[in-house]
């Protein structure tokens, strides 16, 4: 299903996806699929994460949001009361679907009375999680009152790739709740965080991860650490070589195959789907605006202190909605994501069907009117290794 496909009814979808075949146990992911898109369409906030808090029970070097005690400079969490003000005008504003974050969102000391009320609400939530208070307690509410998804991010095979990471020893006791949560058929997934910390046990955790038999994602980038965190700016990526290691062990794993290309035979980034010189500086009059994903358009998170972005990763797109009210915030939060001024270079580029155009990232050498090459290059460095393939 893409953008220009688009079935006009939930009922014309069913209705192709019975034609072609779809087990009906999928049926949920294409109709998730078909909401997103339509809430893009008409501006709806159906996706909404709260960032409950900065705090954390781990310490990970390349962490884009923990801060300790003394880095909120004596501000606050919000209230319960607070949170619970922003979901339920959330939920009236369209919201259909949440995710629970942090920080380390199962320390927040009111978690369970806010998961509960947007259940209260009807609202799908999800979990992200670091794994280490998914105890006995967790689970059991977990299964009296299930979410819609339990993300526990992975960051290494033992205790010492652990330690390198996030600062403690604490591998065995994510690993064994995972197990447990597993067995308690909890909906559970994992995230991969390659980060310049982990680079050597990169592959031991791909293995990890098979071995738990469970859905999981290895994260295309790293949120830039933001300037109150103290990590701003220091170099925490992990190499382009092992994240395409990682690929190319996932890809394995899933029985798909490398097709290396020669990347002298590659298009430029930049170059049309049907080739051609890079695109030349638009013209003030040919500007493209309007983000392409959901940050803003489908979507909204809402961080530790009350204020909205479109996502969490570009910090350009924000509004107050303690301040000037839930409503008011989302359409202010929208305008800038329809206005919002995208690479000239992306509109027709060859590599735009494997490339996440994500703003943040192009962000990043300070223009959102013209690529960041750097990301460019390694998107096709990827097709070129045969993990990424184009015109498929």
């Amino acid at each position: 299903m893409d953008h220009y496909n688009l079935p006009r009814s939930v009922a014309e979808l069913l209705s192709r996806l019975e034609a072609e075949g779809v087990p009906a146990s999928d049926y949920h992911k294409h109709i998730d699929r078909f909401m997103s898109f339509k809430a893009r369409e008409q501006g709806v906030p159906y996706l909404g994460t709260f960032e409950l808090t900065p705090l954390c029970n781990l310490d990970c070097k390349m962490c884009y949001v923990h801060l300790r005690r003394e880095q909120m400079e004596g501000r606050q969490l919000l209230t319960v009361d607070e949170w619970k003000g922003l979901m339920t005008r959330a939920a009236g504003a369209g919201m259909m679907k949440a995710k629970l974050t942090g920080g380390e969102c199962l320390t927040y000391p009111g978690f369970e009375e806010l998961f509960l009320h947007l259940h209260g609400l009807g609202i799908n939530t999800a979990v992200l999680t670091n794994g280490l208070l998914l105890d006995e307690a967790r689970i059991r509410f977990f299964k009296e009152h299930p979410a819609n998804g339990i993300q526990v991010t992975l960051y290494g095979s033992s205790d010492d790739a652990y330690e390198k990471v996030t600062g403690k020893r604490a591998f065995g006791l994510v690993y064994n709740n995972i197990r447990a949560a597993i067995e308690a058929d909890l909906p559970i997934s994992l995230a991969i965080t390659p980060n310049r910390f982990m680079e050597e046990d990169a592959l031991k955790l791909i293995d990890t991860a098979r071995n738990l038999d469970v859905p999981y994602n290895i994260n295309a980038d790293l949120f830039a650490p933001r300037e109150d965190t103290g990590r701003a700016g220091l170099n925490i990526n992990a190499s382009l070589d092992t994240y395409i290691l990682m690929y190319k062990r996932q890809r394995e794993y899933l029985g798909e195959k490398e097709i290396p290309v020669n990347p002298e035979d590659l298009p430029m980034p930049g170059d049309s789907v049907t080739g051609g010189d890079p695109a030349e500086p638009a013209a003030e009059g040919e500007l493209r605006r309007g983000i392409r994903c959901a940050a803003g358009r489908g979507m909204f998170e809402i961080d530790w202190r009350g204020r909205m972005y479109g996502c969490s990763s570009l910090r350009t797109i924000y509004a107050d909605p303690l301040e000037i009210g839930f409503d008011r915030a989302w359409r202010s939060i929208n305008d800038q994501a329809v206005d919002y001024l995208i690479p000239a270079e992306c509109g027709d580029c060859a590599y735009s069907d494997v490339c996440i155009t994500c703003p943040a990232a192009h962000e990043r050498d300070g223009s959102s009117a013209h690529c960041n090459r750097a990301y460019c290059d390694r998107v096709k460095r990827m097709v070129a290794e045969g993990v990424l393939e184009i015109g498929r």
